[in-house]
């Protein structure tokens, strides 16, 4: 038996977080899809199965610089452009910062019927996570809305 299932999240159903994302600044970026595979049956009727998964996440999200932080950039900015920093001639003022995140689970189980009262089943699982942001913590802070 073999299966399979995508979900594409739409960026148009990200909420806003109002306290660093106010009104009327544009929703921050978001983009994540999710896809599961999964394959398994029998190797030997009635005594011997297998069965083994593999699920994918790909995020692309983000967290909004609040209002307050946005001003400090453009201080910074300022400064620059006005040759007070050596060496620095512009400093850009972004409105966010990205924070990509990818996950992989692989799942593998075999199970062995020895009798009728005697089932024996071998489970292995890896997950491999990657994160390039090195200040959020597998990217839970942009679900939570905070800054791990």
């Amino acid at each position: 038996m073999v299966t399979w299932h995508f979900t594409d999240a739409l960026a148009a159903l990200n909420a806003r977080f109002p306290i660093e994302n106010p009104a009327p600044d544009p929703k921050q970026p978001f983009s994540r899809q999710n896809y599961v595979g999964t394959l398994g049956g029998p190797i030997v009727k009635d005594r011997l199965w297998f069965f083994t998964a593999l699920e994918y996440v790909h995020e692309n999200a983000s967290i909004a610089y609040s209002p307050a932080s946005r001003g400090q950039f453009g201080a910074l900015a300022q400064l620059a452009s006005d040759g007070l920093i050596p060496g620095v001639t512009s400093i850009s003022v972004p409105n966010n910062v990205p924070v990509p995140f990818r996950d992989y689970l692989a799942t593998v189980r075999l199970d062995w019927a020895q009798s009728n009262n005697s089932h024996w089943y071998l489970r292995g699982a890896m997950d491999s996570t990657r994160n390039t942001t090195p200040w959020c913590s597998r990217g839970a802070a942009v679900h939570r809305g905070d800054l791990a």
